[in-house]
């Protein structure tokens, strides 16, 4: 065997280990952030909470659950300040100043979630402020995906691809403050949560009317500026007694936003 012959053997080698790991990190990254799907199939009930249960919600059908509907596309008009949140873990006076904007889109499930966000914007960060009501806390299932939970899609080019590539990125945050990499992310992204004021429920115990998730989104491949945009979207996972109940989402109702970016909203930098 001779020496050119040793030289393409090695090459092979290298790139099948290459693609090799590239597969097995693909299959744990589908394993860990694929949404829970095993949603209650309940006809005739709602999920029970410690107070008065929502209505039910009619039930997507398995085919829009997979394919999502036309996406009902938001735009955001973010304003730029001299000053920005610290990440202090409690409310912080600046964020009076900005507008909220509701997270109001039914992805999945049938219980009924109040959730808005404020953003503000910098010209390599996103800031963000995220309130979700919800007394029924819950981090306790497998995945972040089904947990009280936030994630944030972000889409720096505008172009809102099928395939996901650079200057797209995924984030997660649980309701502890549990943050998960997903597609993408970049390890200068930082957050903090706080419960809101708790209140007695029917037994008079005190329980959290809802949480907050505040987050700093570094943007890596452009820059803010005003006019400019970038593709999108915040999701709001809720969780009861381990399992996913219900997907809210604030630019569409796809579900698999995750691995395809085609359905995010639109965020224009004012």
């Amino acid at each position: 065997m001779n020496k050119k012959t040793i030289i393409i053997l090695i090459v092979l080698v290298i790139l099948g280990g290459a693609a090799f790991g590239g597969y097995k990190y693909y299959r744990y990254y589908m394993k860990e952030h694929q949404p829970n799907n095993n949603l209650p199939d309940l006809e005739d009930e709602v999920i029970p909470t410690p107070k008065t249960p929502s209505p039910i919600i009619k039930k997507k059908t398995e085919e829009e659950l997979a394919k999502g509907k036309e996406p009902e596309f938001k735009d955001v008009k973010a304003d730029a300040s001299s000053l920005y949140p610290t990440l202090s873990g409690k409310h912080e006076p600046i964020w009076d100043e900005y507008e909220s904007f509701p997270i109001d889109i039914l992805a999945s499930g049938r219980t009924e979630l109040n959730a808005s966000y404020k953003l503000i914007w910098a010209k390599k960060f996103l800031y963000i402020q995220v309130t979700v009501m919800d007394n029924t806390r819950d981090t306790s299932g497998e995945k972040y995906s089904s947990q009280d939970s936030v994630e944030f899609f972000v889409n720096e080019d505008g172009k809102k691809n099928a395939t996901l590539h650079v200057g797209d990125a995924h984030y997660i945050v649980n309701r502890d403050n549990v943050r998960s990499i997903g597609f993408g992310a970049d390890e200068k992204f930082e957050s903090v949560t706080y419960e809101l004021e708790s209140e007695p429920d029917a037994d008079g115990n005190k329980v959290s009317t809802g949480y907050v998730v505040e987050a700093i989104i570094p943007l890596m491949t452009v820059k803010a500026s005003k006019n400019n945009s970038i593709g999108f979207d915040i999701q709001v996972n809720n969780a009861y007694d381990g399992k996913l109940i219900s997907v809210y989402k604030w630019a569409s109702n796809y579900l698999y936003t995750f691995q395809n970016f085609s359905a995010v909203g639109t965020l224009v930098f004012k």
